[in-house]
């Protein structure tokens, strides 16, 4: 991609490939891999190291700190008697810096896609706030994809202007998702993905601060599309479906069952924490007309941006 933001928006891959030697695979996937194989190593070293051994590196924000103390113990410990835990802690201190770099990436990568979000919001007016089905709707894919693509390049200002001028609900409500799909870090889904699970067995909310800054962007948004619901006929079951597969990590398990629980989970903490948002920060409240909408919320479909 010929893009001024090129250096944020190349495929992961290809960025780390000659360094960091990371494989063409899906890199969410990735890094789920390398935070089992470091877990891992921590725990079977805990002896060694004197690193918890309920470190997980997945939700961890001091990678670099668990790097340098497997470093220093690994530098203090040169027997032969110790040499097989030193090669070992050598593999996990290189997967500790795939992972550390493949997160500023992210980092880069949720800045950039903010500030799209930014302006795609600031063009969603009462008109496309009125929409009936308001991000249920799509628009055709190859537009879609074609006008994303503008917004993550050098015509990024050509693609606002455009969308200025249209004022679709269907192609802004497709770039929205998008951006907040693309845009969340994996870091940012997997605390997403672990407060769904918290809210299910204390419901307990993370207060709005605690929110990754993309989905505070989005809760601002979706609490006027509730203040519009009794025209869009948007409720929170509604929104809460149609946007929990693009904020939550995917599940590992093959058992549908299972599956189905989580998704279900994710469902119902992002529908609470819609409704606590919109309660506490829209002018009319908790709105009486969202439980009007248009379908229940066993009925509406999720919707994942591609």
């Amino acid at each position: 991609m010929s893009s001024i933001l090129s250096s944020t928006f190349q495929p992961f891959s290809n960025r780390l490939t000659s360094k960091s030697s990371v494989p063409s695979t899906d890199i969410q996937t990735y890094q789920i891999t390398l935070a089992k194989n470091i877990n891992s190593v921590i725990a079977n070293t805990h002896n060694y190291t004197g690193l918890p051994t309920d470190i997980d590196v997945s939700k961890s924000n001091n990678l670099n700190f668990i790097k340098n103390t497997l470093a220093a113990v690994k530098q203090k410990k040169k027997s032969v008697v110790v040499k097989p835990k030193n090669t070992e802690i050598d593999k996990c201190c290189k997967d500790l810096d795939r992972l550390i770099e493949i997160r500023k990436l992210e980092e880069n990568k949720e800045k950039t896609m903010g500030e799209i979000l930014d302006d795609l919001i600031r063009l969603v007016d009462d008109k496309v706030l009125e929409e009936e089905g308001i991000f249920r709707i799509s628009d055709d894919s190859i537009v879609t994809n074609t006008m994303y693509e503008k917004l993550t390049s050098a015509n990024k200002a050509d693609a606002l202007n455009e969308l200025q001028t249209t004022k679709s609900a269907p192609l802004l409500s497709y770039l929205i998702k998008k951006c907040v799909c693309e845009g969340l870090s994996h870091v940012n889904k997997t605390k997403i993905s672990h407060w769904a699970i918290e809210y299910s067995k204390n419901k307990q909310l993370p207060e709005t601060t605690e929110l990754p800054l993309l989905l505070q962007k989005v809760m601002s948004l979706f609490s006027r599309v509730l203040d519009k619901s009794s025209i869009n006929k948007m409720s929170e079951n509604n929104l809460a479906n149609i946007f929990s597969p693009n904020i939550n990590i995917p599940s590992t398990s093959d058992d549908l069952s299972v599956i189905v629980v989580e998704n279900l989970s994710q469902i119902k903490f992002l529908t609470k924490l819609l409704e606590d948002y919109h309660k506490k920060n829209s002018p009319k409240g908790a709105n009486p007309e969202s439980e009007k909408s248009l379908t229940s919320m066993s009925s509406v479909k999720p919707q994942i941006s591609s």
